[in-house]
C-alpha cells in the first residue's frame, strides 16, 4: 500500500512539474522577445515596440524641430515619445555616471556630438546595433565605426552674400578671394573661426594653410557674430555684406524671400549631430526603430522638413543633400576617428587666438 501511494505521489509530482515546465517555457511564436534586440530583425523590432508603446528622447530639440516627432509617430502610430530638453555635452556626463553608480538610464535616445560621444564610448555606456544590416538606406558615413552612434543632421556651414547689398556678378568665388581689400571691413566671421576650423579638423586645408589664412583674414577687419544662425539675422539686417552662416540659413532664407543666398565656396566645413542608444535603454525596440528611421531618406525629409537641418550626404533626397552633390565638404563625420573630434578642439583654440577671439 505504502508502495503504490508512493508511486503514484510520484507520478503525480512528475506529472506537475511537466506541466509547469511546458506552461512556462517560452513559445516558439514569441522567438523574438528572447533574442537581443541586437540579433533582431525589422519585424522583430517593429512587434517588440508594439509591446514597449514608448520611446523617451533626450535631445536639443525646440519649436518647430519636435514636428520630427510627430512624422516618427505618423509611421509608428503605437510608439509614443516623451522628450526632455536636454545639452548634449552634460547628458553624455549624466549617463557615465549612472552607469558607474549601477543604475539604469531612464533615456532611449540621447544627443551627443562628436566629442561627448567619445567619451561615453570609451566608458563603454553605448548600444551597439548593426545598423545597416537591418536598414541597409542609411548612409555609411552616418554610422560610427563600432555600430554605436548614428548620424541625425549636420551643422553645415557656407558662405553667404545680402542679396541687396552685393551684386552677383561681384561675388568672390573662392575663400581667397574674400582677403581681397575690396571686402575690408565688410565680412562677417564666426567668433569660433568657422567653417575653417572644420575644415582643418577634416583634413581638406593642412594646419599651416588654415593659420596662414585667418592671419590675413584678421588684416581685412572682419566683425564678430556667434552662431551661423545669429550671424544670418546680421547678414540679413545688413551688418556686413558676406559671411559664414548655416546652409539650412540659405535654404530657410529661400522659403522666406530673406535677402541672402549662398557662396558655394569649396570646401564646405561643419560637423555632424548624432544620437545614441544606452546600454539598459527602457526601450530599445522603439530606439532602434527611430535611429533607423531618423537615418533614413524618409525621416531625412522630415528633419529638415521641421527645421532644415539633415545631413549632407549624397542619395538622401533632401534639398540639402541635392545643393551639396559632388561638392567637396571639410566634414568632421560621424563615422571618423576620436582623434579628429578632439583635434577640432584644439584647432579651434589656436585660431580663435591667431583670429583675436579667444578670452
Amino acid at each position: 500500500m505504502n508502495k503504490l501511494l508512493t508511486y503514484k505521489g510520484l507520478s503525480s509530482i512528475l506529472a506537475f512539474s511537466l506541466f509547469a515546465f511546458l506552461a512556462l517555457r517560452p513559445n516558439p511564436s514569441d522567438g523574438a522577445e528572447t533574442k537581443p534586440v541586437t540579433e533582431k530583425t525589422y519585424e522583430e523590432l517593429v512587434e517588440g515596440a508594439k509591446k514597449e508603446g514608448k520611446l523617451i528622447v533626450w535631445d536639443t530639440t525646440k519649436g518647430k524641430g519636435k514636428e520630427r516627432f510627430r512624422s516618427f509617430e505618423k509611421k509608428y502610430p503605437f510608439i509614443k515619445i516623451e522628450q526632455a530638453l536636454v545639452h548634449s555635452d552634460e547628458v553624455i556626463q549624466k549617463l557615465i555616471m549612472e552607469s558607474r553608480a549601477g543604475r539604469a538610464p531612464s533615456g532611449d535616445v540621447i544627443a551627443c556630438n562628436k566629442v561627448s560621444f567619445e567619451l561615453g564610448k570609451k566608458e563603454g555606456v553605448f548600444m551597439s546595433f548593426p545598423w545597416r544590416k537591418v536598414f541597409k538606406e542609411i548612409p555609411s558615413q552616418a554610422i560610427d565605426k563600432t555600430n554605436s552612434g548614428v548620424g541625425a543632421y549636420g551643422n553645415i556651414w557656407t558662405m553667404a552674400y545680402n542679396t541687396k547689398l552685393v551684386a552677383k556678378e561681384k561675388l568672390p568665388k573662392t575663400y581667397e578671394d574674400l582677403l581681397s581689400p575690396e571686402w575690408k571691413g565688410k565680412l562677417g566671421a564666426d567668433v569660433r573661426v568657422q567653417p575653417w576650423t572644420y575644415i582643418l579638423a577634416a583634413g581638406a586645408w593642412s594646419l599651416e594653410k588654415g593659420e596662414d589664412y585667418v592671419r590675413r583674414l584678421r588684416e581685412n577687419k572682419p566683425k564678430f557674430g556667434r552662431g551661423g544662425s545669429a550671424i544670418a539675422q546680421l547678414l540679413i539686417a545688413g551688418d556686413f555684406q558676406i559671411a559664414p552662416v548655416y546652409l539650412y540659413n540659405i535654404i530657410d532664407a529661400r522659403a522666406t524671400g530673406a535677402p541672402i543666398d549662398w557662396i558655394p565656396m569649396e570646401p564646405f566645413g561643419g560637423d555632424i549631430a548624432g544620437r545614441i542608444i544606452p546600454k539598459g535603454a527602457p526601450h530599445p525596440n522603439a530606439a532602434v526603430l527611430y535611429l533607423g528611421w531618423a537615418a533614413s531618406p524618409e525621416g531625412q525629409k522630415a528633419f529638415e522638413q521641421a527645421d532644415g537641418r539633415a545631413l549632407p550626404y549624397e542619395g538622401l533626397g533632401t534639398v540639402m543633400a541635392k545643393m551639396l552633390a559632388g561638392k567637396k565638404l571639410g566634414v568632421v563625420g560621424w563615422e571618423d576617428s576620436s582623434e579628429k573630434a578632439l583635434k577640432a578642439d584644439e584647432i579651434q583654440d589656436r585660431l580663435m587666438e591667431i583670429l583675436g577671439t579667444k578670452k
